[in-house]
């Protein structure tokens, strides 16, 4: 984190910036519990690919990115980020910046399509539940669906009315 931000701000900024999130009281739970390893590797790897990006090294960048996906989800917008990074504080042009990020974009499209694809016979269900088939392309899009919690349709279990008073209960004080 120190040279990435080393890179675009300078020492003395970024030195005060890695003090300020190693002081964080947040990396406690991702150190001590056994899921936030994860999440510590994902931001380790997420910060290798952004590096490498930065120092031109598309395939470096694709290498760490694989590796950031592969122990959370969450690394899917490095990509994004990588890209506007290079646009609008690197200053490069469309073209310089494909040409640094193009494996990046090319590692998410892959994994996507292997995540959706194997969500499709129910991969992701418990033992002995049946999703039936589905083609890798209504994967795709229940998965995408899914991302705003519109892959189901609602049914309110104490019916439509129920629920709009409450949203409505819920909206007053905001009001």
């Amino acid at each position: 984190y120190f040279e990435l931000v080393r890179r675009l701000t300078g020492p003395r900024r970024a030195a005060l910036a890695a003090a300020c999130a190693a002081a964080l009281c947040g990396w406690g739970l991702p150190m001590t519990w056994i899921a936030g390893v994860q999440d510590l590797w994902m931001l380790v790897f997420s910060l290798a690919a952004l590096h490498a990006v930065m120092s031109g090294r598309p395939w470096l960048a694709a290498l760490t990115l694989g590796l950031a996906l592969l122990s959370k989800e969450t690394a899917v917008v490095v990509p994004a980020l990588a890209t506007v990074s290079c646009l609008l504080v690197e200053r490069r042009t469309l073209q310089q910046t494909w040409a640094r990020c193009w494996a990046l974009w090319v590692v998410l499209l892959g994994w996507m399509f292997l995540q959706f694809t194997s969500r499709a016979g129910g991969a992701h269900l418990a033992p002995g539940v049946s999703a039936g088939f589905l083609s890798p392309v209504a994967a795709m899009r229940n998965a995408v669906l899914a991302i705003f919690n519109l892959d189901l349709r609602p049914n309110p279990e104490a019916g439509w009315g129920s629920a709009a008073a409450l949203a409505l209960l819920g909206w007053a004080p905001l009001a």
